[in-house]
């Protein structure tokens, strides 16, 4: 079953991103899936394409964004990434703006993977010391650490 406790060993996560566009970072964060062949490289367009048709949907709690699309755009398998931003970015939610943790969905349609997975990104996203732990973690071990002490 996966969960987020498989991203580190999956390499999934990329610390302390440099951008102020959404757009650029839910690219960075799709790459990941695709080269751990989660997804196509439609699958990422798709995620763009969703975020610049639907807007700041993705922000789904207080500085925290998720991209995702449906399994018909080349999800392969379901997993997540997970990015970090260097400097926090509007995604132009009113409520829950800037972003600072952003979990890429690939959404294959493993319903019980995926409830896994949002049950946590649920669980993370309400827990402020939690989020901001992960928002000042310098290597991807203090993640690892942080998911592996959170009950995920």
């Amino acid at each position: 079953m996966y969960n987020l406790k498989n991203m580190a060993e999956d390499k999934l996560i990329k610390l302390n991103i440099s951008s102020e566009n959404p757009e650029e970072i839910i690219r960075i964060g799709g790459e990941l899936l695709f080269r751990n062949n989660m997804v196509t490289d439609s699958y990422v367009q798709a995620m763009v394409e969703a975020y610049r048709e639907l807007g700041s949907y993705i922000v789904i709690a207080p500085n925290i964004a998720m991209p995702h699309t449906s399994k018909e755009n080349g999800a392969l398998k379901t997993g997540v990434s997970l990015l970090t931003l260097s400097k926090p970015v509007n995604f132009g939610n009113e409520y829950n703006d800037p972003v600072f943790l952003i979990f890429c969905i690939a959404n294959a349609g493993e319903h019980e993977e995926l409830l896994a997975i949002l049950e946590s990104i649920v669980k993370i996203g309400s827990d402020d010391t939690i989020k901001n732990q992960m928002r000042n973690a310098d290597t991807i071990e203090e993640i690892e650490k942080i998911i592996n002490n959170f009950d995920l």
